[in-house]
């Protein structure tokens, strides 16, 4: 990361801070806590993705599982400000939004589960199949 990206979160963290103290409990508060919890996972999302550009292909893999994983979350944390801020609605009781906060493990998982092994065909096989085992125990975890 660049110190301007670095500033940048220490400068996110600072805002949500200073909103906890001032506004916590006004709509103004919710509001603006919910636009810096939209842009912290965006910029980790945007950091993971500028690393994954440099490095092995082991590592371009991890860091662009771990962009995924802040994506997703982010995707989440806009729809539920919308729903909550814009429309000033509860969310649906079961929705698309709820697999993007819930399934935002899977990535950080698989990212664990990653070999530095050669890239034949057995270890991609291997590892989509690793894949659908956390996928399965994750929805088993939901339900």
């Amino acid at each position: 990361m660049t110190r301007k990206q670095i500033y940048l979160c220490i400068a996110i963290l600072a805002i949500q801070v200073l909103i906890c103290l001032l506004w916590l409990n006004t709509r103004t508060g919710g509001w603006m806590l919910d636009v810096t919890g939209i842009l912290a996972p965006l910029m980790a999302a945007g950091a993971a993705w500028q690393t994954s550009r440099q490095g092995s292909e082991f590592e371009q893999r991890f860091w662009r599982l771990l962009a995924l994983a802040f994506a997703l979350w982010a995707i989440g944390q806009t729809a539920y400000a919308f729903y909550i801020d814009y429309l000033h609605q509860t969310l649906p009781h079961f929705s698309l939004i709820d697999l993007c906060y819930f399934f935002y493990g899977a990535p950080l998982c698989m990212a664990l589960l990653l070999t530095t092994h050669t890239r034949d065909k057995l270890a991609r096989s291997r590892e989509l199949v690793d894949f659908l085992q956390v996928l399965a125990v994750i929805t088993f975890l939901y339900i």
